[in-house]
Order: structure tokens, then C-alpha cells, then sequence
């Protein structure tokens, strides 16, 4: 969604409590009247991202330009990847409010920015993840190839073992 414009709130999207799921996309140099050059998201909305997602350069009412979270309103990671940027805030105090049971302070501070204001984990158990964004990505890739690699070990293993019995017992 790139260069879009609203006279109201929301330059590309204006949700008012529902849910709503991004996954890569970007939305970049939109522009609104009112709040939230990109998204605006009214009071007890909920927005999911997943993927690449960039939300930047937007251009909204004083410093609400990018993604704006109305009152009660939560925005979750669902599993970003590296080259995602989200530049957020709140119209309550200017503290934008994040949740999701698989947020870490590190995926916080990797893939979100403060347009004002400061950002924190709410409704959410941390869970430290730095170690499993790894080149396997969220980690079951590795998971996979390691049981392979394993069960043909093993397999290898049992072969040897027998071919040894068969050459010993002629």
C-alpha cells in the first residue's frame, strides 16, 4: 500500500475494533488529514504481523504518521523476519503497547521503532528468542534436518553393526 491519502484517520487503513492480519507487506508513504498516515487502528483493535513488514515514511497529524494504535489497542508479532520495520505509536500517551505470547524484549526492539514516546511488552509472556533467529529461521528446519541426520546415524549405525556380524560368523 504505497501512496495513498485519507482526509480522516488511516492514509492506507482505518480499522475501528476488529482484528486485522498483515503478512509481508509494506505500507510506505501514505498520508492522512488525521492520525495515522499508514494505519490507524481505533479503540480495541488488534493487529497481527507475520513475515516482512514494513511500515515507514508515512506522513499523519503532527507525529501520528505511521502506525497508530487508538486507546486499547494491541499490535502482535506472529513470527517477523529480518528486513521488517514497524514505526508506531499511541494516541493515549504516545507509549504503544505490544503483545503476543512469543514476543521477546529483542524482537521488540529489532523490528519496532518509537515514533514517540516509548514502547512496551503488555498481555504477554517474554520469551527470550535471540538464539532461534538463526539462518534455519524459526527453528524447525534445524528441528528436521538434525532428526534426519540423527535417524541416519543411526541407520548406519545398525548396518555396520550387522554387516561386522555376518563377515565375523563365515
Amino acid at each position: 500500500m504505497i501512496q495513498n491519502r485519507a482526509d480522516d484517520d488511516g492514509g492506507a487503513i482505518y480499522m475501528n475494533k476488529k482484528n486485522m492480519y498483515l503478512e509481508d507487506c509494506s505500507v510506505i508513504s501514505n498520508a492522512a488529514v488525521g492520525n495515522g498516515g499508514g494505519i490507524y487502528i481505533a479503540s480495541s483493535g488488534t493487529i497481527s504481523v507475520r513475515g516482512v513488514v514494513v511500515i515507514r515514511n508515512n506522513d499523519g497529524k503532527e507525529s501520528m504518521d505511521n502506525l497508530v494504535l487508538g486507546r486499547n489497542a494491541l499490535i502482535y508479532n506472529l513470527g517477523l523476519e529480518p528486513k521488517s520495520e514497524i514505526c508506531l505509536r499511541s494516541v493515549s500517551d504516545g507509549d504503544a503497547k505490544l503483545g503476543g505470547s512469543m514476543m521477546s524484549d529483542y524482537q521488540l526492539n529489532k523490528y519496532f521503532r518509537a515514533d514517540h514516546g516509548k514502547l512496551e511488552l503488555t498481555d504477554t509472556e517474554t520469551v527470550n528468542t535471540e538464539l532461534r533467529a538463526s539462518v534455519f529461521s524459526g527453528g524447525t528446519t534445524a528441528l528436521i534436518i538434525g532428526a534426519a541426520v540423527l535417524l541416519i546415524a543411526l541407520a548406519g549405525g545398525i548396518i555396520y553393526k550387522r554387516n561386522k556380524q555376518k563377515g565375523g560368523a563365515q
